[in-house]
């Protein structure tokens, strides 16, 4: 049970409305069935159940206590699931959050576990990076790369390398629906009269509907998309 959070939890429930929105349960019956799926170890179900949450409780305008407290359970979950990269991007997404509202007792409390899951999150990466040898390494891009299909999504351009990783992170916590399963790409490209740009691209779509789909997702939530067949 993800025992940094209940106490939380409990407490947030007076915070938001319970109506059933478009998508069929309040984003409350979602926690409790991301609970309920934690608890049996059913770790992609409580995946799904916490980021169906986080959607609803936006719809309904939750109290940014209960964003909070979602973007910490998400966070967990990917944690104990082995998903380190997956669990930074809903970190930094709720290190956004708890900036923003750092000065309620809510932010304060939160920031403690906060902290607690980063540290355990650095020892989660120090340790596989500790255990990957080069050829290791090698096999795993490979694998990624033979599992992505033609299609990718161009998200975002840049003319700063540093700043892809950083981009691409923000975009994974911001669409996890979307994107938090997805491979970044980059391509470099030319633009005449204005230099080298670095493109952000989404990757592992199989066929031009799927990438279609996702693409008009996000492009309903207002962030940039265009489907690219990858040669």
């Amino acid at each position: 049970m993800l025992v940094w959070s209940n106490s939380v939890f409990f407490g947030l429930l007076l915070l938001a409305s319970s109506h059933v929105t478009a998508h069929g349960e309040s984003w409350q019956q979602h926690q409790s069935a991301g609970f309920q799926a934690f608890d049996t170890r059913d770790y992609a179900g409580a995946m799904e159940r916490f980021q169906l949450a986080l959607v609803v409780a936006h719809e309904q305008e939750a109290a940014p206590a209960a964003l909070g407290s979602l973007l910490e359970n998400l966070a967990a979950t990917y944690l104990a699931a082995g998903k380190p990269r997956n669990a930074l991007a809903a970190i930094l997404r709720w290190d956004r959050l708890l900036m923003e509202w750092g000065t309620e007792p809510w932010a304060q409390r939160q920031a403690v576990v906060r902290d607690r899951l980063t540290a355990a999150l650095v020892d989660v990466m120090a340790r596989l990076e500790s255990q990957a040898e080069p050829e290791a390494r090698a096999a795993a891009a490979a694998a990624v790369s033979a599992r992505s299909g033609p299609y990718a999504l161009h998200l975002e351009s840049t003319k700063t390398e540093g700043n892809i990783e950083s981009a691409w992170t923000e975009l994974q916590a911001d669409y996890p629906l979307q994107l938090a399963d997805k491979g970044l790409l980059v391509k470099e490209v030319e633009v005449e009269d204005q230099g080298t740009f670095y493109r952000i691209l989404g990757t592992s779509f199989a066929d031009s509907a799927d990438a279609k789909r996702v693409c008009r997702e996000l492009r309903d939530q207002g962030q940039y998309c265009a489907v690219l067949r990858l040669d």
